[in-house]
């Protein structure tokens, strides 16, 4: 959470240098992320519709600069089976040792692709498991008006002051959180910790605690239908 952190190439070449505050980067930089897209079989037919956007966060290790990575889990690994979404879908990929929160990339990323893709900008989606869960609370809650809901699974949360101090930003927003009590990479604890917080004041909120689940609990998410139906009913003008 506090002090100065440092990481070097296998040749010795010093690649990061900051110094973090409550979690926070205090040399933030504006970069830009290299991104996995997915596009509906009949994106092209019609050059007028626009589609519903689901953002996927990736977990830690998938972090880098190889894409073909992303294709591990998730959604990504779901369109690479041959899968077919009735929504746009893109991947951002986080750099080597950095999290979603480390540098500003996402008001670029999201200024590029609503300029290239025809995006319905009520029906924008947020979901991501472990690095990609903790990233998911933090960019709901720095960008709220962005997103029409959101799906968190197995995500740091205390090791950032900004997710609790902007907590009341989630409160109109579905979410359904996900947590395996079995996980012993990530404390069950730090989506139970979030969701208390918004119990009773968020009307449109869910969490899955599996008894019997682990760390892996994506698995068990993403390969179905239920996540995908939940997050396409929802949408900003108005919230049901």
């Amino acid at each position: 959470m506090h002090g100065r952190v440092r990481y070097w190439s296998e040749k010795g070449d010093l690649q990061f240098d900051s110094t973090f505050k409550h979690g926070m980067n205090q040399r933030r930089r504006n970069v830009s992320y290299r991104y996995l897209s997915y596009l509906p079989k009949d994106y092209e037919a019609d050059a007028v519709r626009k589609w519903p956007l689901v953002i996927y966060l990736h977990g830690g290790s998938d972090r880098g600069s190889d894409l073909n990575r992303l294709y591990s889990s998730g959604i990504p690994d779901q369109t690479y089976r041959g899968r077919e979404f009735p929504f746009i879908m893109l991947a951002p990929q986080c750099p080597e040792h950095l999290r979603w929160s480390t540098d500003e990339w996402f008001e670029r990323f999201y200024k590029e692709v609503t300029a290239k893709y025809r995006i319905d900008a009520g029906r924008i989606y947020l979901t991501g498991p472990s690095l990609g869960g903790s990233g998911t609370w933090y960019i709901a809650a720095r960008y709220p008006e962005t997103f029409a809901a959101i799906a968190p699974m197995s995500g740091f949360t205390s090791h950032l002051d900004y997710i609790d101090k902007r907590i009341d930003k989630l409160l109109d927003m579905p979410v359904w959180a996900f947590h395996g009590r079995l996980d012993t990479v990530v404390p069950f604890e730090e989506t139970e910790r979030i969701v208390t917080r918004l119990e009773g004041r968020n009307r449109n909120l869910r969490f899955s605690a599996e008894p019997d689940i682990g760390h892996s609990i994506h698995w068990q998410v993403y390969p179905g239908r239920e996540i995908y139906e939940w997050l396409l009913r929802y949408d900003r003008k108005p919230r049901r």
